[in-house]
This record gives C-alpha cells, sequence and structure tokens, in this order.
C-alpha cells in the first residue's frame, strides 16, 4: 500500500483559553472607557466609587460631626470662604486672643468687692447665621467678684459677657472696659453697640477688627444693642452678628 499525503486534515483543538484585550495584561480588565477612552476616565469612574466623600463632607460648615480640635470649615459649604475653627463636643467656637477678647465690670461707687473680668480665647458661633453667643462662657476665664447694688440684696456677679463694659462709679462714668478683636479671623462685627442703665457713659471706638468699648453709670453699661438690663454673669441675652470678609 502506498501512502498518499493527500487528504491531511489540520485539526485545531480549542483549550479554552481566553485573550486579553489589546492593551491590558492577561487577568487584568480593561481601563474603564475601554483602551481608547479619554483622558481622566479613570478619575471620573473612581469619583463615582461609594468610598468617594460627597462635596458636603469635603467643605463641611459646622463641626456637628468632627472630632475636637481645630479644623477648616466653610461658610455656607463655599470652597472659597474657608475659615480655622474649634470643635469641642460638636459645638463650633472661632479661636481668637483671649487679652483683648473680654467683657469687664469694674468695682467702686455703689458696687463692692473687686474688678470682675471674663476673657475669651474661644467663642461660641454659630456657624449658619455667624452669630456669637456673648454669654458662653463653657470655654472662658474669670477673675474677681463684686456685689451689683439691689435692693433688698446685693446680686453676686463673677463673670461677664463679651463685648460688655459696666460699672455703677456715678453718673456719666465709664471705667468699664471690654474689647472685641478679630483680627487673624475672615471676620468682622456688623452689630451695632448702645449704652444702658442709670445716668450711663462710654464710647465705642473700631479700628479695622478690633472694637474698644468703655461702659459705666450710675449704674450703667456698653453692649451690643439690645442687651438685657444689668448684663452680667450670662445675662446679656443677646448675639454678637459677624459677617465673612473685611
Amino acid at each position: 500500500m502506498r501512502a498518499s499525503n493527500r487528504g491531511v486534515v489540520l485539526l485545531i483543538v480549542s483549550t479554552g483559553c481566553s485573550f486579553a484585550p489589546t492593551g491590558a495584561a492577561p487577568g487584568l480588565d480593561a481601563p474603564p472607557g475601554g483602551r481608547d477612552a479619554p483622558p481622566g476616565a479613570a478619575d471620573a469612574a473612581a469619583d463615582a466609587r461609594p468610598d468617594a466623600p460627597p462635596d458636603a463632607e469635603v467643605f463641611a460648615q459646622s463641626c456637628t460631626d468632627a472630632s475636637d480640635g481645630a479644623h477648616t470649615l466653610y461658610v455656607a459649604g463655599n470652597p472659597a470662604q474657608p475659615w480655622v475653627a474649634h470643635c469641642v463636643g460638636g459645638l463650633t467656637y472661632l479661636p481668637v486672643t483671649e487679652a483683648s477678647n473680654f467683657g469687664q465690670y469694674t468695682v467702686g461707687g455703689k458696687a463692692t468687692g473687686t474688678t470682675v473680668k471674663t476673657t475669651y480665647p474661644l467663642v461660641r458661633i454659630d456657624p449658619v447665621t455667624l452669630a456669637v453667643d456673648i454669654d458662653d462662657q463653657s470655654q472662658a476665664h474669670s477673675s474677681g467678684t463684686l456685689a451689683h447694688p439691689n435692693h433688698p440684696d446685693p446680686i453676686p456677679v463673677t463673670s461677664m459677657p463679651l463685648g460688655v463694659a459696666m460699672d455703677c462709679v456715678g453718673p456719666n462714668s465709664s471705667t468699664g472696659a471690654a474689647s472685641i478683636d478679630l483680627t487673624g479671623t475672615p471676620f468682622h462685627v456688623t452689630s451695632t453697640f448702645a449704652l444702658g442703665g442709670n445716668m450711663n457713659g462710654g464710647t465705642t471706638t473700631t479700628v479695622n477688627r478690633v472694637i474698644t468699648l468703655r461702659g459705666g453709670g450710675n449704674c450703667g453699661w456698653n453692649a451690643p444693642a439690645g442687651a438685657h438690663g444689668n448684663p452680667f454673669n450670662t445675662a446679656a441675652d443677646v448675639t454678637l452678628q459677624l459677617a465673612y470678609g473685611p
């Protein structure tokens, strides 16, 4: 029998192997959008992942979910309006220079004892309205104690709200002192100040972001407009309005 090379059939058997798309190594997924994906497609895909932080967290407005300490917040969540806050227990405070942020009731006349002064290294601020609670003394330091004249019993005074200057020395007196200094912050005060009490006296001077107050009377004070009568201890019951910008 003669051998013949005719009719030879080549049989290719599939082995189950697969081929990676052009541009990708075997066993790896193709780049997002394929090999012809435009620049930035991978970043866009990453941003869409569940673990990508939303803008609300990136541009936080308050200390509600923040740990205690310094944090950069943004007014109204606007990245163009950052400011440094100090968070304490979910509350928002504005760090300021303690020595130049205080309220003081100066002793003398009908008020006996020692001058009462409260200084503020941190002031409590509403991060939405930018209103400062001048009665919040949780982070403040006070010294002195005096007896405010009152019938039938004098009222003990051991602290003063921020920005309240008071005395009880006599008619038109103004030995009481106070200061609000926002130097180094992006805020300024928009509230007005007013004299109150009996036979009052006093002055209010504003230079850049610093407000210097003198006040007193028989008995009288100088304080943010709308302050409650006898605004000592934590009884001013008024807020100090701030605004962002120069």
